[in-house]
This record gives structure tokens, C-alpha cells and sequence, in this order.
């Protein structure tokens, strides 16, 4: 087993392949992550990076997903009770004034004989209360697992620990079991502090559109990737952690 984990300030990913203690073909994938907001250096200067949303990948050879043993998987149900909309109409009386002989204006003093008219005014409130349940680690097609707070707040704590990520089983007539686990995160969802130090450069830097400090945030995820995998082409997303498991009988 092998394992490199780049950015250990921000990220932790580890990941065990443990043996079932009843059935020597059954294997379970246990991780732990936790992630942080902190500083990582950017040649001479340091920048402060911080995370939207990660994704757990995982490739496989010579195993299969046991089904139901994913986690962050919950079924949803097949039937469901649909909320009713509930309305709240409220009536209101607005007085037109009075009227004398087909005129509307303000009663005047004296005025024996007159018509008071007034309207109606019907408004109604919609009320809608519903619960709606956020798991923050959800499992995903295709082997993926993603990692979001509910309301995309930057990703801060302990999000797995000794959670069994998958149980498999190896296939019959196989001599060679392999899985790699990546953690990765997409350009868009990396955000950049401020690496800014000296008043001059600062104020430079204020006056750039977000436009423009968009493409310096590139920039900097492309050389962060470069720094630790330049061999391979960028392609809009970083590997934080990159976990390789491998068996041969």
C-alpha cells in the first residue's frame, strides 16, 4: 500500500483495506478525513486556501462492490406524503369616502343625507414549513463520493473517521486485487486567500476586475498541481491525496 498526501495542512486522507475476520474474500475500505483551512506555500509567499466541496474517487481491479455497503448512500423512499400548501386569506376594508348624488369625495359638515361606500380587499399569506435532511458525505455514480456542507460553506472538521467507505469481494479465479482512492478538488470549488503582503502590491491588485482575479486564482491552482503531479496535464482539478492498494497471490 501506498500512499502521498501533498498538502497534509488541509487535508487528511487516510485510507486501510482490512480483511473480513469470517470470510477471507470479503474486504473492507476504511477512511478517515478531516480538512482545514490553512496556509500552503506558493513559491516565496504563502496563500490560504479553503475547499466548497471534494471528491472521493476510486478505481478498482479485481474486487467487487458488495451493493447496499456504500456509505453516505440512503435510499430514499418510494412513496412519499406530498406537503399541502396552506393559505391564509385576510380580508380588508378600505372606506372610498362618501358619495352624494354619484360624486365620491370626503363628507362634508352638514351633509344630511349621504352614502358611506367602501370595499373589499382579500390578500392572502402562503405558509410552507419542510425539514429537509443534508448528509454531508453522499455517495455518487460511477464510484465517487462527495464531500459539501449544506449551504456551501468551506469545508472545516472531521468528516470521516474508521467509516467503512465500501465493503468488496474479490472475484473467483483472480490473483490480483488493486484499488487507487483519490481526493480531489475542482478549480471552482478551491478558494484562494489573500497572498498579499506589501501595501503597493496590495493596492495594485485591488484595482483588478474579478474577472482578471479569477484568472490569477488559475494561475495559482495549475501551479499548486504542477508543484506536486507535473507530469500530468491539468485539467480544471487538483489531487489533494492519492491512495494506492495492491495484492497479489
Amino acid at each position: 500500500m501506498t500512499s502521498q498526501n501533498s498538502f497534509p495542512d488541509i487535508c487528511e486522507f487516510s485510507v486501510s483495506f482490512e480483511p473480513d475476520a469470517e470470510d477471507s474474500n470479503k474486504l473492507s475500505c476504511v477512511v478517515d478525513l478531516r480538512v482545514s483551512c490553512s496556509e500552503v506555500p506558493l513559491g516565496d509567499q504563502e496563500c490560504t486556501i479553503s475547499f466548497q466541496r471534494l471528491i472521493i474517487s476510486v478505481d478498482i481491479e479485481g474486487i467487487d462492490i458488495i451493493p447496499g455497503t456504500r456509505f453516505g448512500e440512503p435510499l430514499k423512499n418510494n412513496s412519499v406524503v406530498k406537503k399541502k400548501t396552506i393559505s391564509q386569506a385576510k380580508t380588508k376594508t378600505k372606506n372610498r369616502g362618501w358619495s352624494f348624488g354619484g360624486s365620491t369625495k370626503a363628507r362634508p359638515e352638514g351633509a344630511a343625507s349621504a352614502e358611506n361606500r367602501s370595499s373589499n380587499e382579500t390578500s392572502r399569506d402562503t405558509h410552507i414549513s419542510e425539514d429537509e435532511k443534508h448528509h454531508r458525505v453522499t455517495a455518487k455514480p460511477n464510484l465517487r463520493w462527495e464531500v459539501i456542507e449544506a449551504d456551501d460553506d468551506p469545508l472545516d472538521g472531521t468528516y470521516m473517521e474508521r467509516e467503512k467507505l465500501f465493503e468488496a469481494k474479490t472475484k473467483q479465479g483472480g490473483n490480483r486485487t488493486a484499488a487507487t482512492l483519490c481526493l480531489k478538488v475542482k478549480q471552482r470549488d478551491l478558494s484562494i486567500g489573500q497572498i498579499i503582503r506589501n501595501e503597493s502590491a496590495l493596492s495594485f491588485f485591488s484595482a483588478l476586475t474579478e474577472n482578471q482575479r479569477r484568472l490569477i486564482d488559475i494561475f495559482i491552482a495549475k501551479s499548486l498541481s504542477n508543484s506536486v503531479y507535473g507530469s500530468r496535464k491539468y485539467v480544471g482539478e487538483i489531487i489533494l491525496s492519492e491512495f494506492e492498494y495492491l495484492h497479489e497471490e
